[in-house]
This record gives C-alpha cells, sequence and structure tokens, in this order.
C-alpha cells in the first residue's frame, strides 16, 4: 500500500508541472486567432490593391477604332525592343503596329499603350488576322480585354549634382545613374518604313530598357559610343539649350549622324524624358 501511495505522490507533481505548459499552449492557440484574421484582411487588401492597378477599362469592339480612340486620347505605343525576337518571322506586325508585344499563331496578340500625362500603361488583348496585308488599318482585329495599370516608379538616388551641367556629366559616367533619372516612359521618335517612304512616329519605351542614349563621359570630355558599345576616344561637343525647366542636348557626329535628348527639371533634379529625333535612315 505504501508502495502505491509514493508512486501516487511522485506522479502528482509532474501532472501538475505540465498543467502550465497546456494552459500557456491553450493561450498560444487563442491569441492566434487574430493574427489569422489579420492575415485575411491584409490578402483582402492586396486582393483590392491588384484590382486597383489592374483596372478593367471600356473599349470599342474593333481594335481599328479602339486604337484611334486611345491614340487621340494621349495614349502612344509601348514599343517592346524584344518584339521581333517574340513573334518570330520577319514580324512585319511589330513595325505597322509599334506597340506589339507578342502575337501567337492563333490569332492572340498582346499589345501596350503608355500615357505619360497620366503616368498609366494599358494592355490589351487582341484578336485577329495580324499578319493581313491591310494590317495598319488594323481592320479586322478585334479586343478581347483591356486593363489599366499605373506605371512603376523608378529607382530612388540622390541627384549627382547641383549643376545641369555636373548632372549631365554623371549622367553620362555611370549606368545606374542613368537608369534612375530616366523617365519610367521615354518618349521616342522612330522612322516607320512604309511604300511613301520613311514617316517618323511617336512611341514610347519604358525607361528601364531605353538604350538610345550614345554618349559617355570620361577622362574630362564627352564621348560618342556605337551601337556595338565602342566609345569613340575623341572629345564629343554637345550643344546644351535651356527652355524654362527644360533642357536640350544634341550633337553632331561624323557626316550626318547626330542625335538630341530632352531632359526635365523633376524632384530637385533632372530626368531624361525624350529622344525626340528619328534616327537617320
Amino acid at each position: 500500500m505504501l508502495q502505491f501511495r509514493s508512486i501516487f505522490l511522485l506522479v502528482l507533481p509532474a501532472l501538475s508541472a505540465c498543467q502550465p505548459a497546456l494552459e500557456s499552449g491553450a493561450q498560444r492557440s487563442t491569441v492566434a486567432l487574430p493574427v489569422d484574421a489579420q492575415r485575411a484582411a491584409s490578402e483582402s487588401a492586396d486582393s483590392e490593391r491588384s484590382r486597383e492597378r489592374a483596372a478593367e477599362i471600356a473599349l470599342p469592339a474593333g481594335y481599328a477604332s479602339a486604337r484611334a480612340a486611345l491614340l487621340g486620347a494621349g495614349w502612344l505605343p509601348l514599343r517592346d525592343p524584344e518584339c521581333w525576337t517574340k513573334v518570330g518571322g520577319r514580324a512585319e506586325v511589330c513595325n505597322v503596329l509599334p506597340e506589339t508585344e507578342a502575337c501567337s499563331s492563333d490569332g492572340h496578340c498582346v499589345v501596350h499603350f503608355g500615357h505619360i500625362g497620366q503616368a498609366k500603361l494599358l494592355r490589351v488583348t487582341i484578336y485577329g488576322d495580324w499578319a493581313a496585308p491591310d494590317l495598319a488599318r488594323a481592320e479586322g482585329l478585334e479586343v478581347k480585354s483591356s486593363q489599366e495599370s499605373p506605371v512603376a516608379a523608378t529607382p530612388s538616388l540622390a541627384c549627382p549634382a547641383s549643376t545641369f551641367e555636373g548632372f549631365l556629366a554623371a549622367f553620362a559616367a555611370d549606368e545606374a545613374t542613368r537608369v534612375a533619372f530616366t523617365a519610367p516612359l521615354v518618349r521616342v521618335a522612330e522612322l516607320n518604313s512604309t511604300d511613301e517612304g520613311d514617316v517618323p512616329r511617336a512611341v514610347l519605351i519604358p525607361g528601364d530598357v531605353y538604350a538610345g542614349f550614345n554618349v559617355r563621359h570620361g577622362n574630362g570630355a564627352f564621348h560618342h559610343v556605337d551601337a556595338w558599345g565602342k566609345v569613340d576616344p575623341a572629345p564629343l561637343p554637345l550643344d546644351v539649350k535651356r527652355a524654362d525647366e527644360t533642357y536640350e542636348v544634341r550633337y553632331h557626329y561624323g557626316m550626318s549622324e547626330g542625335n538630341s535628348y530632352a531632359f526635365e527639371a523633376h524632384e530637385g533634379c533632372w530626368r531624361l524624358v525624350a529622344d525626340p529625333e528619328p534616327p537617320a535612315p
């Protein structure tokens, strides 16, 4: 009898020691419920923000009418430099409709527009014979869906100089500076080759893939850099003109090749916003 009583006395403290741990576990389970509720609320808020970022907008069913309406409202084609690779072949649709990102063999295409003033992007899915000879009129193409979203902000860096001359030297010298101080959407003039000849037209290029600034700075001077990245060691004279809050930077290189760029004042510094001259044909 004494033996069983001793065992009981030994077990009782052990059970007592376990009780706080069990109660503590129960408390943790009770506290976890509000966390789950917070997570659900956070996911709901994220979903709502996602819907706001990519809002469906109404466009005419025919792409020719929709495209004309967009261009008339200040939207511009958003050029994807990889369009020719994505489409494959001659990819004439990339030349005729510069907003094209990619097309599939079943007739679906994804096109993009940008609006500088509203800082917005528009993604439109269209369907039809995108290889048709009269593609320039966009006849026979139908709008399947369209989603509008805000333009993403560029990386933030401190302004590299207090004067535009110093800023331009820093901009030309450093890749990270060029990326940070290039507008999210750069207005670019390109040549559209048609039966009537080369016709200039305006498109937008995302700032993070824009590669048209072919001026570098080193050894105390500006230099021209060609399409293959080779820097001419000879100094490149630049003509800089200011008009209100905008600077035009122009150069001439060789016999005929030249270019110009537009910079605007922005948040206490400057940024590249346009490449307004088409390349020489």
